[in-house]
C-alpha cells in the first residue's frame, strides 16, 4: 500500500475470527520509521489508526500490527499479528489511474480498448475515491499528452474531473499520459498548502470492428464425403472463431459452449463428415476485442451420384 508524504493516512484493522461482543482488544501498531511509531488502539470491533508520514525518506517501511485480548481490563494474550509494507512516496503517480469511456462498447471489450470514429472520454481519477487525499485536495490540474500513429495531442485542463476527449481516426497502439499537479491541505503543514506532482501513463488500443464476414464454399455435399467451408473476415486481430452444426436453424451463440479457436488472421477452414442424407445448419461466431458477428448457412446432404434441386 502507498501513502503520500506529508499527508495523513488512515488504516482500518478487523479480526477475521469472530469473537463474542463482550471481548475487548488492544491493537498495537508499530512502524519502523527513523523515529519508530508505537501506538495502541483499544476497540471491541474495528480499529482505526491514522498517521502522517512527515520528515522521513520516501521509501518502503514495515508496519506490524499485533492484537491482544483484554481480560478483566488487563492485556492477556496475543490473538493475531500481521505485517504489511507501506510505500511512502512524494509523487501522485501511485494514487491516480486513467480510464476511458466510449458508447456502445461490447461487454467483453478489454479496458482502454476502443473503436475508431467515435468519441472517447478519458479521466484521471483517484484509485480510492474515498481516501483522505480526496478530501484534502484543494486544486488539481491535468496536462494530457496523447501519442500514436500520426498523432500528437496536448491538452491542459483543471478542475476536479476535467476529462480529456478524443476521437481516434485510425487503429493502432497509442500512449496516453497525464502530468498531475495538486494543491493539498495537510494538518502537518499547518496553514501551508502542499504542492504534489506525478505522471500516469496508459497504453490505449484502437481496433477495427469485424466486417466483410463470409462463409465460403459449397453447401451441397454428398453423404459419406467431407464438407469444406472457409470462414473469412476483416478487422483487427486477434480473432476468436467457433462453430457448431445442428438439425434446426439456431440463433444460439457458439461462444457459450466449447472452445473457440484463436487466430491472428480472420481465416478458418471448416471440415465436417456427414454419414446420412438430410439437412443441417452451421452456426459460425467470430469475435475480436471490439465486436462480434454470426454467420448461418443451410447444408444439404444428398445421396447418389445425381442430385436434382431447384432454387
Amino acid at each position: 500500500m502507498s501513502v503520500l508524504l506529508d499527508t495523513e493516512a488512515t488504516y482500518y484493522v478487523t479480526l477475521e475470527r469472530k469473537y463474542p461482543s463482550i471481548f475487548f482488544f488492544g491493537y498495537v501498531f508499530y512502524i519502523d520509521l527513523p523515529t519508530p511509531v508505537n501506538v495502541e488502539v483499544l476497540s471491541n470491533t474495528l480499529a482505526k489508526f491514522s498517521h502522517t508520514f512527515t520528515r522521513v525518506p520516501a521509501k518502503s517501511y514495515q508496519m506490524n500490527v499485533q492484537v491482544y485480548i483484554y481480560f478483566f481490563q488487563q492485556k492477556a494474550w496475543k490473538v493475531a499479528e500481521k505485517t504489511v509494507t507501506i510505500s511512502v512516496t512524494d509523487s501522485l503517480s501511485d494514487f491516480f489511474q486513467i480510464s476511458g469511456k466510449q458508447a456502445n462498447l461490447k461487454p467483453f471489450t478489454p479496458s482502454n480498448t476502443f473503436v475508431p470514429d467515435a468519441q472517447v472520454d478519458f479521466a484521471a481519477s483517484l484509485k480510492v475515491p474515498s481516501s483522505v487525499l480526496s478530501s484534502n485536495l484543494t486544486e488539481l490540474s491535468f496536462d494530457w499528452t496523447l501519442t500514436g500513429p500520426n498523432t500528437t495531442v496536448h491538452s491542459s485542463l483543471s478542475g476536479p474531473v476535467a476529462p480529456f476527449v478524443h476521437n481516434f481516426t485510425a487503429p493502432g497502439q497509442y500512449v496516453l499520459s497525464v502530468d498531475l499537479t495538486a494543491n493539498i491541505s495537510s494538518p502537518s503543514s499547518g496553514t501551508q498548502t502542499l504542492v504534489k506532482k506525478g505522471t500516469v501513463k496508459e497504453n490505449v488500443y484502437v481496433k477495427q470492428p469485424i466486417s466483410k464476414a463470409q462463409l465460403i464454399g459449397n453447401n451441397l455435399v454428398k453423404n459419406g464425403s467431407l464438407l469444406h467451408l472457409n470462414v473469412t473476415c476483416t478487422g483487427s486481430s486477434n480473432f476468436m472463431i467457433c462453430y457448431f452444426f445442428s438439425e434446426v436453424n439456431s440463433s444460439a451463440s457458439c461462444f457459450t459452449s466449447g472452445s473457440p479457436i484463436v487466430v491472428d488472421a480472420c481465416f478458418q477452414e471448416v471440415s465436417h463428415y456427414f454419414p446420412n442424407n438430410g439437412t443441417q445448419y452451421i452456426n459460425v461466431g467470430i469475435r475480436n476485442d471490439v465486436s462480434e458477428t454470426t454467420l448461418h448457412s443451410k447444408i444439404t446432404i444428398y445421396k447418389g451420384e445425381c442430385f436434382v434441386y431447384s432454387i
